[in-house]
Protein backbone atom coordinates (compact mmCIF):
# COMPACT_ATOMS: atom_id res chain seq x y z
CA UNK A 1 0.00 0.00 0.00
CA UNK A 2 2.86 2.40 0.81
CA UNK A 3 4.42 1.94 -2.63
CA UNK A 4 1.06 2.16 -4.43
CA UNK A 5 0.02 5.40 -2.68
CA UNK A 6 3.20 7.36 -1.90
CA UNK A 7 1.39 10.73 -1.72
CA UNK A 8 -1.48 9.53 0.50
CA UNK A 9 -0.64 10.79 3.97
CA UNK A 10 -3.12 8.47 5.71
CA UNK A 11 -1.57 5.39 4.06
CA UNK A 12 1.97 6.48 4.86
CA UNK A 13 1.00 7.14 8.49
CA UNK A 14 -1.02 3.98 9.08
CA UNK A 15 1.08 1.37 7.27
CA UNK A 16 4.07 1.29 9.67
CA UNK A 17 1.77 0.79 12.64
CA UNK A 18 -0.20 -1.90 10.80
CA UNK A 19 3.02 -3.83 10.18
CA UNK A 20 4.07 -3.30 13.80
CA UNK A 21 0.78 -4.65 15.18
CA UNK A 22 0.62 -7.59 12.77
CA UNK A 23 4.19 -8.63 13.58
CA UNK A 24 4.16 -8.02 17.34
CA UNK A 25 4.90 -10.90 19.67
CA UNK A 26 7.78 -12.83 21.15
CA UNK A 27 7.02 -16.30 19.84
CA UNK A 28 8.09 -18.23 16.75
CA UNK A 29 5.00 -17.06 14.85
CA UNK A 30 6.02 -13.42 15.44
CA UNK A 31 9.50 -14.17 14.16
CA UNK A 32 7.97 -15.65 11.02
CA UNK A 33 5.74 -12.59 10.56
CA UNK A 34 8.72 -10.21 10.93
CA UNK A 35 10.74 -12.24 8.42
CA UNK A 36 7.85 -12.25 5.94
CA UNK A 37 7.28 -8.50 6.36
CA UNK A 38 10.98 -7.84 5.83
CA UNK A 39 11.09 -10.10 2.76
CA UNK A 40 8.04 -8.30 1.36
CA UNK A 41 9.92 -4.99 1.55
CA UNK A 42 8.13 -3.43 4.53
CA UNK A 43 11.31 -2.01 6.05
CA UNK A 44 12.41 -0.43 2.78
CA UNK A 45 8.93 1.03 2.21
CA UNK A 46 8.92 2.65 5.64
CA UNK A 47 12.41 4.10 5.16
CA UNK A 48 11.36 5.46 1.76
CA UNK A 49 8.28 7.11 3.26
CA UNK A 50 10.34 8.64 6.07
CA UNK A 51 12.88 9.96 3.57
CA UNK A 52 10.35 11.39 1.11
CA UNK A 53 8.03 12.98 3.70
CA UNK A 54 10.31 14.73 6.17
CA UNK A 55 8.48 18.00 6.74
CA UNK A 56 4.85 18.36 7.70
CA UNK A 57 4.34 14.60 7.92
CA UNK A 58 5.34 14.08 11.56
CA UNK A 59 3.21 10.98 12.07
CA UNK A 60 4.93 9.26 9.16
CA UNK A 61 8.23 9.94 10.88
CA UNK A 62 7.01 8.88 14.32
CA UNK A 63 5.25 5.72 13.15
CA UNK A 64 8.28 4.83 11.05
CA UNK A 65 10.48 5.22 14.14
CA UNK A 66 8.09 3.03 16.15
CA UNK A 67 8.24 0.25 13.56
CA UNK A 68 11.98 0.49 12.95
CA UNK A 69 12.74 0.72 16.67
CA UNK A 70 10.83 -2.48 17.31
CA UNK A 71 11.93 -4.73 14.48
CA UNK A 72 11.82 -8.34 15.67
CA UNK A 73 13.23 -8.73 19.17
CA UNK A 74 15.19 -11.91 19.44
CA UNK A 75 18.70 -13.19 19.71
CA UNK A 76 18.68 -15.64 16.84
CA UNK A 77 19.82 -15.45 13.23
CA UNK A 78 16.34 -14.36 12.07
CA UNK A 79 16.45 -11.33 14.36
CA UNK A 80 19.94 -10.40 13.21
CA UNK A 81 18.83 -10.71 9.58
CA UNK A 82 15.85 -8.40 10.16
CA UNK A 83 18.01 -5.79 11.90
CA UNK A 84 20.64 -6.04 9.17
CA UNK A 85 17.99 -5.57 6.51
CA UNK A 86 16.74 -2.46 8.34
CA UNK A 87 20.30 -1.09 8.42
CA UNK A 88 20.80 -1.79 4.71
CA UNK A 89 17.46 -0.11 3.92
CA UNK A 90 18.72 3.13 5.47
CA UNK A 91 16.84 2.92 8.78
CA UNK A 92 19.71 4.48 10.73
CA UNK A 93 19.89 7.55 8.51
CA UNK A 94 16.10 7.97 8.29
CA UNK A 95 15.72 7.63 12.06
CA UNK A 96 18.50 10.11 12.82
CA UNK A 97 16.92 12.59 10.39
CA UNK A 98 13.57 12.18 12.19
CA UNK A 99 15.23 12.68 15.56
CA UNK A 100 16.93 15.84 14.31
CA UNK A 101 13.71 17.08 12.74
CA UNK A 102 11.72 16.69 15.96
CA UNK A 103 14.24 17.28 18.77
CA UNK A 104 11.61 18.09 21.41
CA UNK A 105 9.33 15.13 20.63
CA UNK A 106 10.02 12.46 23.24
CA UNK A 107 8.46 9.69 21.13
CA UNK A 108 10.89 10.29 18.25
CA UNK A 109 13.84 10.39 20.59
CA UNK A 110 12.78 7.24 22.48
CA UNK A 111 12.09 5.13 19.40
CA UNK A 112 15.14 6.51 17.63
CA UNK A 113 17.38 5.55 20.54
CA UNK A 114 15.81 2.10 20.62
CA UNK A 115 16.65 1.59 16.95
CA UNK A 116 20.19 2.93 17.31
CA UNK A 117 20.81 0.72 20.34
CA UNK A 118 19.44 -2.39 18.64
CA UNK A 119 21.30 -2.00 15.36
CA UNK A 120 24.50 -1.19 17.26
CA UNK A 121 24.13 -4.27 19.42
CA UNK A 122 22.75 -6.81 16.94
CA UNK A 123 24.32 -6.13 13.55
CA UNK A 124 27.94 -6.16 12.46
CA UNK A 125 27.65 -2.92 10.50
CA UNK A 126 25.13 -1.14 12.73
CA UNK A 127 27.53 0.78 14.96
CA UNK A 128 29.58 1.94 11.98
CA UNK A 129 26.40 3.11 10.19
CA UNK A 130 25.32 5.00 13.32
CA UNK A 131 28.68 6.74 13.52
CA UNK A 132 28.79 7.45 9.77
CA UNK A 133 25.30 8.98 9.96
CA UNK A 134 26.38 11.38 12.71
CA UNK A 135 25.43 9.67 15.97
CA UNK A 136 27.90 10.73 18.64
CA UNK A 137 26.90 8.12 21.23
CA UNK A 138 23.95 5.90 22.03
CA UNK A 139 22.80 5.70 25.63
CA UNK A 140 19.75 3.76 26.71
CA UNK A 141 18.05 4.01 30.08
CA UNK A 142 14.64 2.94 31.29
CA UNK A 143 12.62 4.61 33.98
CA UNK A 144 9.69 2.24 33.60
CA UNK A 145 8.22 0.64 36.71
CA UNK A 146 8.56 -3.13 37.10
CA UNK A 147 5.93 -5.17 35.28
CA UNK A 148 4.18 -7.35 37.87
CA UNK A 149 1.04 -8.48 36.03
CA UNK A 150 0.25 -9.84 32.59
CA UNK A 151 -1.61 -7.52 30.24
CA UNK A 152 -5.30 -8.27 29.87
CA UNK A 153 -5.70 -6.27 26.66
CA UNK A 154 -4.30 -8.89 24.32
CA UNK A 155 -0.66 -7.80 24.15
CA UNK A 156 1.56 -10.86 23.74
CA UNK A 157 3.67 -11.00 26.89
CA UNK A 158 4.69 -13.53 29.55
CA UNK A 159 2.22 -14.81 32.12
CA UNK A 160 2.26 -13.22 35.57
CA UNK A 161 4.25 -16.16 36.96
CA UNK A 162 6.96 -15.68 34.29
CA UNK A 163 7.45 -11.95 35.01
CA UNK A 164 10.56 -11.29 37.08
CA UNK A 165 8.92 -8.60 39.21
CA UNK A 166 5.69 -10.53 39.88
CA UNK A 167 6.83 -11.79 43.26
CA UNK A 168 8.38 -8.52 44.43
Amino acid sequence: AMRAHPAAMAVQQAAPMAVFYVCSGLDDAAATRWRQAAEAGALEAVVTAMTQHRSGWGNVQLNGCVLLGNVYFGEDDAATACWQRAVEAGAVEATLAAMRGYPRAAGFQQMGLTLLHNVSAFTPSGLRRCNDAGAKAVYMASAAPPVKFANVYGIDMPTTEELIASSK
